[in-house]
């Protein structure tokens, strides 16, 4: 069974510190690494547009559909939520074909 790649595009709120960012960012691994299917994570932030981009990658497409919904009810990932800016979201799994 191949992979799935979770992407998620995102900017924070403005008047968060990079330093802020950066913690928060890390609390979503606290959420996500006890999820069933959960095999690695990275994030990446881009001084040039103030972006995120957040690489987690799950054993199957349905591990990562359901941490997916799981998460949003997580009150620490909630945190985090409540601090990035909605309007700038974009999240896709993907999945390698040959």
């Amino acid at each position: 069974m191949n992979n799935a790649h979770e992407f998620v595009i995102f900017k924070f709120k403005a008047g968060i510190s990079i330093d802020e960012q950066t913690n928060l960012m890390s609390k979503i691994d606290d959420c996500a690494k006890p999820m069933a299917g959960f095999m690695s994570r990275e994030y990446f932030y881009s001084e040039e547009n103030e972006q995120w981009i957040d690489h987690v990658v799950w054993s199957d497409i349905n591990s990562a559909k359901s941490a997916a919904e799981a998460i949003m009810s997580n009150p620490v990932a909630g945190e985090v939520f409540m601090n990035i800016d909605e309007s700038t979201v974009s999240m896709s799994h993907y999945q390698k074909h040959s």
